[in-house]
């Protein structure tokens, strides 16, 4: 990591949401240094927060000339939905980096500390960018559901073209097996994507996959899979928030009909060359 920089200062944090990583700053047009962190995160499930965890990783990436943090959401999402951080980690489907660490600024005698007792010496808090608002996507309508399966996760709707909205859930996801009864699991993470301008939804084949594909998990033998729908939280009082996804009721459950063509990604028409004029000879 390059020497110029400081994280002891408070910086103003941007979110990076596509799949390459960042490369300039936002605020000053300089070449970002990539920083391992660690990272504050908070996340929460509707209106009830799940916790907080201090993570190391290539998520952030730090201006050497201006007090500017940026965060690659693409990989910070990995990181806390491919793998337990911690026994009775709950990675809510919704998260926030709060600030950054700073162990130069742990005095010498706590050193050796666990990193807990060491947070109110190192932490740096950052502030969020202000950023345009986001459509609102309602998630209590009965979405038609699409599924991608392409190398790169989905764009724009199939149905009106607008651009989709990553979701993380929940789902309720059946696994079919072919001699015995089917399984059904709730699912959280980068799976989904919704559309804010029309009663869709698309589904990333490879992200649900992978999800399901965790060795950590209860899952075995070739997978056959269907997404039923998704459990509608967001209007759900913080005091009745169930404690775990096994308890949410099947009357949260916003079901999906399937589409009944598939996913196409839209592809941009080349441009015909225009036909050469024939000069007319005098």
């Amino acid at each position: 990591m390059s020497g110029k920089i400081d994280k002891s200062i408070p910086r103003k944090m941007f979110d990076h949401e596509t799949a390459e990583p960042p490369d300039v700053c936002p605020q000053c047009g300089a070449h970002l240094v990539q920083d391992f962190g660690p990272y504050m995160i908070a996340t929460r499930r509707g209106s009830r927060l799940t916790g907080d965890v201090a993570a190391s990783g290539p998520i952030g990436y730090l201006c050497p000339e201006c007090p500017t943090a940026v965060i690659h959401i693409p990989e910070l999402s990995d990181a806390l939905y491919s793998a337990a951080m911690k026994p009775g980690w709950d990675a809510g489907p919704e998260f926030a980096v709060m600030g950054i660490l700073d162990l130069d600024a742990v005095p010498p005698d706590k050193s050796n500390a666990p990193l807990e007792d060491v947070i109110p010496y190192a932490f740096v808090p950052f502030e969020s960018a202000e950023t345009e608002e986001r459509e609102p996507v309602d998630t209590a309508v009965e979405r038609t559901l699409y599924f991608a399966a392409d190398d790169a996760p989905p764009e724009n709707c199939p149905e009106c073209g607008r651009p989709l909205l990553l979701d993380y859930g929940p789902y309720l996801v059946r696994q079919v097996h072919q001699w015995q009864d089917d399984a059904e699991f709730i699912i959280e993470g980068p799976i989904g994507y919704l559309c804010p301008g029309c009663a869709t939804a698309v589904v990333y084949v490879p992200a649900l996959v992978e999800i399901m594909e965790d060795p950590s998990a209860d899952f075995a033998g070739d997978l056959t899979l269907a997404v039923l729908g998704r459990f509608n939280l967001e209007d759900v009082p913080p005091e009745q928030m169930p404690n775990s996804l096994d308890e949410l009721p099947p009357e949260w459950l916003v079901w999906y009909p399937h589409a009944k063509r598939p996913y196409r990604r839209r592809k941009k028409r080349p441009r015909k060359p225009k036909p050469k004029r024939r000069k007319r000879r005098k």
